[in-house]
């Protein structure tokens, strides 16, 4: 399932659709949500690497640049 929501995201965002920022974020939340799980449940050693890197991800969709990427593009008026 995580990778179904991931693959929808990275869909969205190679199509510019206009709510690609939520889906990405959507990904990353599922992705902590799991390493979670696994971290109170059986702890594998790349439970870490997932946490870590899930949290660098949400702070990088955060920043307004990275945002603003996301906006729709404007038609140029002719």
């Amino acid at each position: 399932m995580l990778i179904a929501v991931s693959l929808f995201a990275l869909a969205g965002n190679l199509r510019r659709w206009r709510n690609a920022w939520a889906h990405a974020m959507l990904a990353e939340g599922l992705t902590l949500l799991v390493a979670l799980l696994l971290y109170f449940n059986t702890r594998p050693p790349a439970t870490w690497f997932m946490l870590g890197y899930g949290v660098f991800v949400v702070i990088y969709l955060i920043l307004p640049g990275v945002q603003a990427a996301f906006l729709p593009a404007k038609d140029p008026v002719a």
